[in-house]
């Protein structure tokens, strides 16, 4: 499953990953139910987040064997999900006498959602995101999110389990491949509907948009003599871009690597950031061109901490407005459960002030169509792009620093889950990353312009602006809240029915009770 999450061309493996599980597990008692999925947990986790190991040892200076830990350590706190989805999903059909093709799929989208709030807050590697190049699976995500792609990749993986190993009679097996057979054409249906639909609107609101990717190694972020040459190699790539007049010019996160104040205090040991702050308004000025850009900045609270921000400059050179990220990237901007996990690990990077997270997103608006600015991991948080849709935005920009992560697979990961972003909210969506991948996303999730890793490019892309807002943009969650609500209401059942049945050995083996 790693492997279809990771590598695009791998995504079929998807279909397949989880048929070897469920043959292992079908007639073993619990203890080695949740034996065996928190190893599968544990190799889909480490699988998708290797390059963690990356960024601690070449960014932090951490040992290699201390980054693998890390790794590890983190792989096997999100595996606990998996091995207790698999294992609800076991007792409810053992005890309720209840397909594990309905069982399995929904305590599945139940553990990503709670995942993705608790304890970290880590909603990495949805099952759902291995098919972000089948546009005509994906579109169902417009109602259901990315969780609706998840459940359809588990029930195909029971289903497919229950035809050919799971001992089932013929006329059961029939009801199965009729019920796959339906629920895909279904799917599929809907989606080449959406697709049509969407190939014969036509907009009448184009905005012409710059894309800036400096292609500038992580060595040389974050230090003052590092500033002069980024912005030299931003601002003369924003000069080519001007002559073609775009509407916007957007660079990514951090882009230039130092502090851009909104108010202009600085103090007077910041001389450059000041000096920078000048430059960047006298560049849109100068080219007579609106800039979105990312850079930190202090923020004066209760305490002094940094914020990450997102700007918008217009054409004139006048600061616009800005937007605050409000999630930030556990054990790079902030410790989660600091006072347990602080004993034993320390932030990637140590800074002399902490980063805090901001309060609420704002919409930034360009020639009155409303730009959402998604800040690098907040990507992996669909309540944000939903909430900025919601508010007004047309366009989301995930704007974003990969080159933490190196040539490995997770720039393309975060690639995918930007399509679904896209789809799920019916907007087109401009990926612009330091290192790549940049990209345009359609609304239904084609994806255009993709740039190769670390290299310094620019481009301008055409995006046609109207339409957005779908079912999940209004009703966010509701499939898989209820996918949590039906879980819990399982286990009660099981529990009620374990207790006020006869004790019968059916939780341990039994190809009856089992009925996988």
């Amino acid at each position: 499953m790693a492997l279809a999450l990771s590598r695009s061309e791998f995504s079929w493996l998807a279909w397949i990953a989880l048929i070897p599980l469920l043959a292992v597990v079908s007639r073993r008692p619990l203890s080695a139910v949740f034996g065996y999925s928190w190893l599968l947990g544990l190799s889909l986790f480490s699988g998708t987040l290797y390059w963690i190991a990356f960024t601690y040892h070449h960014y932090a200076d951490k040992p290699y064997l201390e980054s693998v830990s890390t790794v590890l350590l983190l792989s096997g706190i999100e595996a606990i999900f998996v091995a207790a989805s698999v294992g609800a999903a076991i007792i409810i059909s053992r005890r309720l006498r209840l397909s594990v093709m309905v069982a399995l799929p929904t305590t599945w989208v139940a553990g990503e959602l709670i995942r993705s709030v608790f304890p970290i807050g880590c909603p990495w590697a949805f099952l759902g995101y291995a098919l972000a190049r089948d546009l005509s699976i994906i579109q169902i995500s417009g109602i259901t999110g990315a969780y609706g792609v998840s459940w359809l990749i588990v029930f195909v993986n029971a289903a497919l389990f229950s035809l050919t190993l799971g001992g089932e009679r013929r006329n059961q097996r029939i009801t199965i491949a009729i019920s796959l057979g339906a629920c895909m054409l279904a799917v599929v249906g809907f989606g080449i509907f959406q697709l049509e639909g969407a190939r014969r609107v036509v907009s009448d609101k184009i905005l012409s948009v710059g894309i800036v990717q400096g292609g500038l190694p992580q060595t040389l972020h974050f230090k003052r003599e590092s500033v002069p040459p980024a912005f030299s190699a931003y601002a003369a790539a924003t000069d080519a871009l001007s002559r073609s007049h775009p509407d916007l010019v957007i660079w990514p996160e951090n882009a230039i690597g130092f502090l851009f104040q909104a108010d202009g205090f600085y103090p007077d040991s910041l001389t450059l950031e000041r000096k920078y702050r000048s430059k960047i308004l006298e560049l849109a000025r100068d080219d007579h061109t609106p800039l979105l850009f990312g850079a930190p900045a202090f923020y004066f609270g209760n305490s002094v901490s940094m914020r990450d921000r997102a700007y918008l400059i217009s054409a004139q050179g006048q600061l616009l407005n800005y937007t605050d990220k409000i999630e930030l990237v556990p054990f790079s901007e902030y410790l989660p459960a600091r006072n347990i996990i602080g004993r034993f690990m320390n932030p990637l990077i140590p800074r002399p002030f902490p980063f805090t997270a901001g309060h609420i997103k704002q919409v930034l608006y360009i020639d009155n169509i409303g730009l959402g600015a998604v800040i690098c991991y907040e990507a992996n948080f669909p309540y944000v792009s939903r909430q900025l849709v919601q508010a007004g935005s047309e366009v989301l920009i995930n704007i974003s620093n990969d080159t933490w992560f190196g040539r490995s697979s997770a720039p393309y990961e975060i690639l995918s889950i930007d399509v679904f972003r896209a789809v799920e909210n019916h907007v087109p969506l401009i990926r612009v990353a330091n290192s790549g991948v940049s990209a345009v996303i359609s609304p239904t999730g084609q994806i255009k312009g993709a740039t190769p890793l670390f290299v310094r490019t620019s481009e301008i892309e055409s995006i046609s602006v109207g339409g957005a807002g779908t079912f999940y943009t209004r009703h966010g969650d509701l499939f898989a809240r209820t996918c949590v609500g039906l879980t819990a209401l399982g286990l009660l059942l099981a529990v009620f029915v374990a207790i006020s049945e006869k004790p019968v050995d059916n939780l341990s083996a039994g190809r009856t009770a089992a009925k996988i």
